[in-house]
Parts: structure tokens; C-alpha cells; sequence
């Protein structure tokens, strides 16, 4: 894996998320000051996955080594400490999530979800949210709508912090094709309601509907795309989508903005394609 990818892409990706998180849209005229951070200066790792914020303006990073907080002035970071059961259950952080109680929400490279008591600065691990198991964790986000979102091998969990209720999504597909999805190759990307895609190695689309007749909810795979290249893009780095967003263009076309890339859909072909040209 090239080191310069990793620092290009996850530095710009620092920036952007900071200038979002702060307010901050170009305006003509509008001078910035534009300060690097790094390991050097307190971060817990240069490879940083997530940035969130919460509602008294910590920025929370979730890195390769450890959760970091930054107050605007100091960085505090957090480490795992194998002697230490209260400290983050593993070293590499994939994600982290501020629900709507502004707490701390982070789920660690070896699939285990843990949750950050601010008051005795601890994390303690959650195993299991209302009767259901999370020992096949595959991807977690949170959602504007306020729920926490947990995809599983065996179900999609949609939790409420703020009640301690879970539903379940079962799945209504053979559990091979789910085989296939492997935690931390995949991130949630929700796209309104009852509809949100699966981005890693490849790009699921699913849908979420209500089982009348069995009084329960169904999650549907409604289409399996694969990644299209542009030439020589072929190291480990890109054999995933990484963090996303989607949008459409002008024309209609979906996108798909990635740390990795852009893309347009080909419904047809069923093909999220590179884009290589110019954006207008």
C-alpha cells in the first residue's frame, strides 16, 4: 500500500470534514488560515478513518491508533491498553459515531462496539443491544433521523438511543450472499428512508420493507455492483470504495464520492465507473 495515498487522501479528507464541521464555505474575498495536524502534533495516528463533533465542539477522530479529541486548542488521545479492560478493546479504530445524547459511540478494527463513559473517561464494550448478539458485527453509523444503524450477517439492527429500543431487519436472502460481507471492508452510506448501500469491495444496494403477513421487518438486496477502475488504480489501497457520500449531477447521473475516487453509476451493467474527466 503506497504511504503517499494514505496521506493525500486521508489529510484531504481531515480538511474537508474540518472546513464542514466548522461552517466554513468558500466565499470570494474569504482568507483562511490553514494549520496541518498530525501525529506530531497530537493525533493519535496520521491515518485518520472518521471526524465527527459533538454539541460542545470536541472533534472526535477515529485512527489507526486510538480515538483522539481535539478541544480547538489541546489533543487528547485514547489507547488501548491490553493490561487495561476500561481502555478502547483494540489499537485501530474504523469508526466513530456522536448519537443524538452526544455520546461517544466507537467500533474498533476487530468488529467490537464500545461506548465512551465521559465522566469516568472508560469505554465500556457493548455485546449485545436489547436481545441481539453483535458478534457478527459487518458496518455501524448513525443517522440524521437519530438511530444507530448496525448491519449484521444475521440481521440490520436500527437502535434508539434515547429509548433503549431496537427493531430488527431480517434478511430476505440466502445468508451465502451475506457470507460475503466482512467487517471493516464495508461502511454504511443511508440515502433516505428505508434505502441505503453497502460500499467496500463492491457496492450493495438495500432496501427495507415491513413483512405484514409476518409482522416483522425485511432487509432486500436490491442490486450487487462492482467497482470499475480507471487503468493502473490497482493497489491495495483501491481495492476498496472507503468513505462515501452520494449525489447526482445535473443530468441525473448517481455519483459516488469517495476517499478513493469518484464514480458514476451504470444501472444497466449494474458498474460504479471511475470517473477520470473533467467536473463541471
Amino acid at each position: 500500500m503506497s504511504p503517499l495515498h494514505f496521506k493525500y487522501f486521508n489529510w484531504l479528507h481531515l480538511f474537508m470534514v474540518a472546513m464542514t464541521l466548522s461552517g466554513l464555505t468558500p466565499v470570494t474575498g474569504q482568507s483562511y488560515v490553514l494549520t496541518q495536524y498530525n501525529s506530531k502534533n497530537g493525533i493519535g495516528h496520521d491515518n485518520v478513518r472518521k471526524i465527527v463533533a459533538d454539541s460542545s465542539g470536541f472533534i472526535w477522530m477515529a485512527t489507526w491508533d486510538g480515538l483522539t479529541r481535539y478541544d480547538g486548542t489541546d489533543f487528547v488521545s485514547y489507547f488501548h491498553d491490553p493490561a487495561d479492560s476500561t481502555t478502547i478493546p483494540y489499537f485501530s479504530v474504523t469508526s466513530v459515531v456522536v448519537d443524538a445524547l452526544d455520546q461517544i459511540w466507537v467500533v474498533t478494527d476487530n468488529g467490537v462496539l464500545c461506548l465512551f463513559d465521559r465522566a469516568m473517561e472508560e469505554f465500556r464494550v457493548i455485546r449485545s443491544l436489547g436481545s441481539h448478539s453483535l458478534n457478527d458485527l459487518v458496518s455501524f453509523t448513525g443517522g440524521s433521523d437519530g438511530y444507530l444503524w448496525l448491519v449484521l450477517r444475521k440481521e440490520l439492527l436500527r437502535y434508539n438511543p434515547a429509548t433503549g429500543e431496537t427493531y430488527s431487519y431480517r434478511w430476505s436472502v440466502n445468508m451465502l450472499e451475506i457470507a460475503r460481507f466482512t467487517f471493516s471492508q464495508f461502511s454504511i452510506v443511508l440515502d433516505g428512508p428505508d434505502h441505503f448501500w453497502l460500499t467496500g469491495p463492491i457496492v450493495v444496494e438495500v432496501g427495507l420493507r415491513e413483512d405484514q403477513e409476518r409482522k416483522q421487518g425485511l432487509a432486500e438486496i436490491l442490486s450487487v455492483n462492482t467497482i470499475e477502475r480507471l487503468p493502473g488504480r490497482t493497489d491495495l489501497f483501491f481495492g476498496v470504495v472507503g468513505t462515501s457520500r452520494f449525489t447526482r449531477d445535473d443530468e441525473g447521473n448517481l455519483l459516488l464520492a469517495a476517499t478513493t475516487g469518484l464514480f458514476r453509476y451504470d444501472a444497466e451493467r449494474r458498474v460504479f465507473s471511475e470517473y477520470g474527466g473533467l467536473i463541471q
